[in-house]
C-alpha cells in the first residue's frame, strides 16, 4: 500500500479520515475555486500545466513585473488560465495591463500572441472582460461556468 499523502485534499471527513488513519479536514475556503479550476483543466483537453507558477519579465523601461497566472500550459503558445469567481474588477483590471504588457513580450520574441483564458461564473463579467483584453491587446477566451 502506498502512503497516503493530503497534497490535493481539500475536504476529508470524520469517516474518510479514519479510513487513511489521518485527522479529518475542514472544507477550504479555496475549495470552489480549486473545483473550477480543474473544470478549466477539463475544458481544455487534461493538458500538462502548471499552477500559480509566477512569471517574471521586465517591461519595457526596464521595471521588474511579475504575473501569476491561476494555471499555465503550452501547447501552439502559451495559455494562461484565470479563474474569476469574487476578484475585485479593480485587481482584473491591474491584472490585465500586466497581460497586455507580457503578450507584447511574448509576441517579439516568439512571433505568436499569449491566449488568455478567464473562466468566470458571472455572465456580467463576459463582456467587461472581452473590453479589458481588447483594450489592451490581449488574446482572450472568457467562458462563462455554473457556480459549485
Amino acid at each position: 500500500m502506498t502512503k497516503w499523502t493530503n497534497e490535493h485534499v481539500y475536504y476529508l471527513s470524520k469517516n474518510g479520515a479514519s479510513y487513511v488513519g489521518t485527522n479529518p479536514m475542514k472544507k477550504s475556503i479555496q475549495i470552489d475555486h480549486h473545483l473550477l479550476r480543474n473544470e478549466a483543466w477539463m475544458m481544455s483537453g487534461l493538458p500538462k500545466w502548471d499552477i500559480e507558477k509566477p512569471i517574471t519579465f521586465s517591461s519595457s523601461n526596464g521595471d521588474k513585473k511579475q504575473i501569476i497566472p491561476d494555471a499555465r500550459f503550452k501547447a501552439d503558445t502559451l495559455y494562461c488560465i484565470e479563474i474569476d469567481r469574487k476578484q475585485s474588477m479593480v485587481r482584473n483590471r491591474k491584472k490585465m495591463e500586466l497581460y497586455g504588457i507580457l503578450n507584447e513580450l511574448f509576441y517579439i520574441k516568439n512571433q505568436k500572441k499569449i491566449v488568455l483564458r478567464i473562466y468566470t461564473t458571472l455572465n456580467s463579467r463576459k463582456i467587461l472582460f472581452e473590453n479589458l483584453a481588447g483594450e489592451h491587446g490581449v488574446v482572450c477566451e472568457v467562458y462563462v461556468l455554473d457556480d459549485i
